[in-house]
């Protein structure tokens, strides 16, 4: 794990609000896995998580799934699925933060 990449990842998150996190789960220097389990420890599960990689592998996306990434991108990627991935989970953003607002009134 790049500590430079964990220490930037975990100043973004705490300190702005995000509307989409794409993770990659097989990178040279990290673990994408990791920053899902930050998410979770924060406690920041309205962030929609799209995991994004090239190799599939069997137990990743489950593991991915269990963590809260709900949405996938196969790497090559094409303009058209990162746009409908990227709607998806903006669409989930949107309805999470509604949800919430009606629950705080």
């Amino acid at each position: 794990r790049n500590p430079e990449n964990s220490a930037v990842f975990l100043q973004r998150i705490s300190e702005q609000t995000l509307d989409i996190i794409f993770v990659d789960i097989n990178t040279p220097s990290t673990d994408g896995l990791f920053y899902l389990v930050v998410v979770e420890a924060l406690g920041q599960f309205e962030i929609p998580i799209v995991v994004v990689t090239a190799i599939y592998l069997p137990e990743s996306p489950d593991e991915a799934d269990t963590l809260g990434a709900k949405f996938a991108l196969d790497k090559p990627w094409v303009r058209k699925r990162l746009d409908l991935v990227t709607a998806q989970a903006a669409i989930q953003s949107s309805l999470k933060c509604k949800a919430q607002r009606i629950r705080l009134t």
